[in-house]
């Protein structure tokens, strides 16, 4: 089985469905594009209903900027107005700060892990969403507002 490739920003699409119970169409409307629509509710399933299924954390392009319709080398390239060139040079620092948020920047560009083992891992930031307040002179999102964790979604998960 091929590892899934996943950038650190994109985990939050597969942690929400996971742990928010959230739907993996809402947070998935890349563009309004149908392809890379689909392309990431299949993945973000696949992740989430096994946990057998091998994972890569990486710093550039993932599975879902395969069907991106900005990523020049993807399948889906419909955006030549709009192309996206965030990835060409290596990693950028956004997304060692989103591994660093989520607690996985020891896996970035490492060997694939297992959905459960990436899940295990990320249980820590689900849990500081119920323990860990905004700090208005920390400039740093805590994992509630990073993923808009709502005082009703707060109640309704415990």
């Amino acid at each position: 089985m091929d590892p899934i490739k996943i950038l650190p920003h994109h985990i939050g699409h597969y942690f929400e469905v996971l742990f928010l119970h959230r739907n993996s169409e809402v947070g998935n409307s890349w563009y309004d594009d149908e392809k890379a629509k689909q392309n990431g509710e299949t993945l973000i399933k696949t992740v989430v209903s096994n946990p057998s299924q091998l994972v890569q954390i990486v710093s550039r392009y993932d599975a879902f900027c395969r069907m991106c319709p900005r990523n020049q080398r993807g399948d889906n390239y419909v955006q030549p107005d709009d192309t996206c060139t965030l990835y060409e040079d290596g990693p950028v620092a956004n997304e060692l700060d989103t591994a660093k948020m989520l607690g996985i920047d020891d896996l970035i560009d490492k060997e694939p892990i297992t959905s459960e083992a990436l899940f295990k891992k990320l249980k820590t930031v689900y849990d500081r969403i119920f323990t860990e307040n905004p700090n208005p002179y920390f400039q740093n999102l805590t994992p509630r507002e990073y993923f808009r964790v709502s005082p009703m979604e707060m109640i309704a998960l415990q």
